[in-house]
C-alpha cells in the first residue's frame, strides 16, 4: 500500500510539472516557429519601413541600447550600494528590506507613470526617461541580491579583516564584495533580463520612435519590447512578422542571461 501511495504521489507530481512546463514550451515553439525565419542582418540593421515593404529593427535595438545602458548605470550604482547598506551597516534592515520588496511588486506600468510625472513632464519623451524607468526595476533586484550574497559571506570573513586593523569601508569594498561576487553578478544579470523585457513603463517614458535617433539621450526611442507591443496588434501580417522576430530576438537573449546568471550561483 505504501508502495503504491508513493507511486501515485510520484505520478501526479510528475503529470503537475507537464502541466506547468507546457505552456512554456508552447510559447517558445511558436515564437520560433513565426519569428525565426526573420531574423537575418537586414533585419537586424534597417530602419522601420511602410507595411509590405520590408525593415527592421535597428532603431530598437540601438534605443534598447541606449537606455539598458542608462537603467543599468542607475540601477547597479544604487543597488549595489542600497545592498551594501542593508547587510553590513544598518540596524533597522527590515524596514529597507519591506521597501525593496514594496518596490519590486509595484506594477511597471505605475514606475512609468511615476517618471512620467517627475521627468518627461519637464524634459519631454526620451530614451534617458526611458532609462530611468527601467532603472527603478532592477534596483531592488539588485538591493535584495546584493545582500543576501553578501549575508552568505562568513563572520570569520569580517572578524578577520577587523583583527588585521581593516576598516570597515574598506573590508566590505576589498573583501565582502569580492567573496560575494558572484551572487552579485547573478542579480545583475537577472534584473537586466526583467528590464530587458519591459514594456509599459516605456509608453510613458521613451514613447517610441521609427527613425534613428543617433545616440541622443534626450530624444523619443524605441525599444525591442516595444516594437513587440506595437507591431504584434498591427492589421498587417509583415509587420507582425517581424513582431514575432523580435520577441525571439528578446527571448533569446534573456534565456541565455538568465542561464548565465543560474550558472554563476
Amino acid at each position: 500500500m505504501r508502495e503504491l501511495k508513493d507511486r501515485i504521489a510520484a505520478s501526479a507530481s510528475f503529470i503537475a510539472m507537464i502541466l506547468a512546463v507546457l505552456p512554456i514550451l508552447s510559447i517558445i515553439a511558436v515564437t520560433f516557429a513565426k519569428g525565426a525565419w526573420r531574423i537575418s542582418l537586414p533585419f537586424l540593421i534597417n530602419e522601420p519601413a511602410p507595411p509590405g515593404q520590408g525593415g527592421g529593427i535597428g532603431n530598437a535595438i540601438i534605443g534598447t541600447f541606449m537606455m539598458m545602458v542608462v537603467a543599468s548605470a542607475l540601477g547597479i550604482s544604487i543597488g549595489v550600494l542600497s545592498g551594501i547598506y542593508m547587510a553590513e551597516y544598518s540596524q533597522k534592515a527590515h524596514i529597507f528590506e519591506l521597501f525593496t520588496d514594496v518596490m519590486a511588486g509595484v506594477p511597471t506600468i505605475i514606475l512609468g507613470l511615476v517618471v512620467y510625472l517627475i521627468l518627461v513632464r519637464f524634459i519631454g519623451f526620451s530614451a534617458l526617461a526611458g532609462g530611468v524607468a527601467l532603472s527603478l526595476i532592477m534596483m531592488p533586484i539588485i538591493a535584495r541580491s546584493t545582500e543576501e550574497a553578501l549575508k552568505e559571506v562568513p563572520n570569520e570573513v569580517r572578524e578577520a579583516a577587523a583583527a588585521l586593523g581593516i576598516p570597515k569601508w574598506k573590508a566590505v569594498l576589498h573583501i565582502n564584495l569580492r567573496a560575494a561576487e558572484e551572487g552579485i553578478k547573478s542579480g545583475l544579470l537577472l534584473s537586466t533580463a526583467r528590464a530587458l523585457g519591459e514594456a509599459a513603463p516605456l509608453l510613458f517614458t521613451a514613447f517610441g520612435s521609427q527613425f534613428y535617433s543617433g545616440l541622443n539621450l534626450l530624444q523619443p526611442a524605441s525599444s525591442m519590447s516595444l516594437v513587440v507591443y506595437t507591431y504584434g496588434a498591427s492589421p498587417w501580417e509583415d509587420w507582425r512578422g517581424i513582431a514575432w522576430g523580435t520577441a525571439l530576438l528578446l527571448l533569446l537573449i534573456t534565456a541565455f542571461m538568465s542561464a548565465f546568471a543560474r550558472r554563476s550561483r
